[in-house]
């Protein structure tokens, strides 16, 4: 079971997460939360509330002090064309 990304969403309105996932993280697609083809669980939304503003992201990646890899910045990259679109991204890493 893939736990974080099964807290997405939910089968019960009491309970947050589905045993199945109506999506896959293997694909590389993106996977859109419109609320009519697949909608946020109670969980999920509390926790993108709790995220920080693109705008604060920006300055802290501006103001971090590191060397990327080569990975690391290609994924910048992809979350940075979100953003330059009004788009909010977040990347979800399994185990």
């Amino acid at each position: 079971m893939v736990f974080k990304a099964n807290t997405l969403i939910n089968d019960d309105l009491e309970l947050c997460g589905a045993d199945d996932l109506p999506f896959s993280l293997d694909n590389q697609q993106d996977i859109v939360f419109n609320g009519i083809d697949l909608a946020l669980s109670y969980c999920a939304e509390v926790f993108l509330e709790k995220l920080p503003s693109v705008n604060e992201v920006k300055q802290w990646l501006t103001e971090a002090e590191m060397e990327w890899t080569a990975e690391e910045q290609e994924w910048l990259s992809i979350i940075e064309g979100y953003h330059q679109h009004n788009y909010d991204a977040v990347l979800i890493k399994e185990d």
